[in-house]
């Protein structure tokens, strides 16, 4: 996937997220709670830039099982990650809402989905 390209995509995928993260924050329940779907944004989306930009040097190595090895922990760092900050967030804001990590988690499985796409379409580099 050019770079041009991933980077067009990337855009609009992020203007879906504050979208989603805009309109379930107009919920009295979610609005406290604002502030960790922001940071989830800009987390995902540099998140996402350093994958392109690694995944991309893998997908022109000779050894094909490093590409997948990468994507693999890639997984479990965004995973770990994900955990770090809604646990740091809990621990500094003490939210009182239950639901306040739901946009959060939509938020994830937004960039969760295009990064899988770019993913598959990196991956035909090295085949």
């Amino acid at each position: 996937m050019p770079l041009k390209k991933f980077l067009s995509q990337i855009g609009i995928v992020t203007l879906l997220a504050i979208l989603t993260a805009f309109l379930l924050h107009l919920s009295p329940r979610l609005a406290s709670n604002a502030l960790l779907s922001w940071m989830g944004i800009a987390f995902y989306l540099i998140f996402c830039l350093l994958v392109y930009f690694i995944a991309s040097w893998a997908a022109h190595q000779p050894q094909k099982s490093l590409f997948t090895g990468l994507s693999l922990l890639i997984t479990i760092a965004k995973m770990g990650f994900s955990v770090i900050v809604v646990g740091i967030y809990f621990k500094i804001y003490e939210p009182t809402e239950r639901l306040f990590v739901v946009p959060f988690l939509i938020i994830y499985v937004i960039y969760t989905i295009y990064e899988t796409y770019f993913l598959m379409k990196l991956s035909r580099v090295n085949t």
